[in-house]
């Protein structure tokens, strides 16, 4: 490798390795948002007092709402889902059967996890809900 080749690996951009979660990719025909209302229909019926709220950082915007998204606040790779219990708080990015992580979700999710916070990419409403058991979250699971 020569000098020139060196600095330009050296400049590339590395992507962002995930330390947190992330639900193996399936075959179920379910859209992201299907997968995501499931889940909180589910989580009203077993998890009674635990509560979710999703974060509306879409994409669908005229250039006036993103403008004015971006001064209230909005950041690119923000989960889906939070989902706060007594004493514990989640976050939870859902996918469909093949979605991947965009580098800011994956920069992100490991800024959450690096800081103590407890975060996923989920892909189906039941591992969700594991996962939220394995964290301590007050959930009645299904079999």
């Amino acid at each position: 490798m020569n000098a020139f080749a060196m600095l330009d690996a050296l400049e590339a951009p590395l992507k962002p390795t995930p330390r947190f979660t992330i639900q193996p990719m399936d075959t179920d025909s379910r859209s992201e948002l299907e997968r995501q209302t499931a889940f909180l229909s589910l989580l009203r019926i077993t998890a009674p007092s635990v509560m979710a709220w999703a974060v509306p950082n879409g994409h669908n915007r005229g250039l006036k709402d993103r403008v004015k998204a971006k001064k209230e606040g909005l950041k690119a790779g923000v989960p889906d889902l939070t989902v706060c219990w007594n004493h514990g708080v989640a976050f939870f990015e859902f996918k469909d059967a093949r979605g991947k992580p965009s580098d800011a979700q994956v920069d992100l999710l490991n800024y959450l996890q690096d800081h103590g916070h407890r975060c996923a990419i989920v892909r189906t409403p039941e591992f969700a809900m594991n996962m939220l058991a394995h964290w301590g979250a007050p959930v009645r699971l299904i079999r």
